[in-house]
């Protein structure tokens, strides 16, 4: 029974821990904490463009490196003009041919003005998911 028991409050341990590790970029990007590196920026209000969804949209903005700036995930959060919430993750990969896959666009000049973490005079296939989000 003592076996069984510690076996579960490690089980807990575990999975607590890992809750922690998925909410961890907000709060490691919001308070500069980024041990990898991989942050490259963080706005924690203000007008964002998504691509091919628009350019009123208003809240939060992540953007992480995957990589070697081949890669990077965007994650915002907040409302659209409309005052919808939207949670929207889009992930930029550059395209090495011109060409992009099904459902994906092609975004082009983005540096500087999108970022300057980015590629200067690369193209981007750009594809976005929704998610559930953190609205209170």
């Amino acid at each position: 029974m003592k076996k069984l028991l510690t076996i579960a409050i490690m089980t807990a341990m575990f999975l607590g821990s890992a809750v922690s590790v998925f909410a961890a970029p907000w709060n490691a990007a919001e308070n500069g904490n980024d041990p990898s590196g991989k942050f490259v920026a963080y706005y924690p209000e203000g007008y964002h463009t998504i691509p091919w969804l628009g350019w009123e949209f208003q809240g939060a903005d992540l953007v992480m490196q995957r990589g070697n700036k081949k890669q990077f995930h965007q994650w915002f959060e907040g409302t659209y003009k409309d005052g919808e919430y939207y949670a929207i993750h889009t992930i930029w990969s550059i395209t090495e041919d011109g060409t992009c896959p099904e459902n994906w666009v092609k975004v082009g000049y983005t540096y500087p003005h999108w970022g300057d973490y980015m590629e200067p005079g690369a193209q981007y296939c750009v594809h976005n998911n929704y998610y559930q989000g953190t609205k209170p």
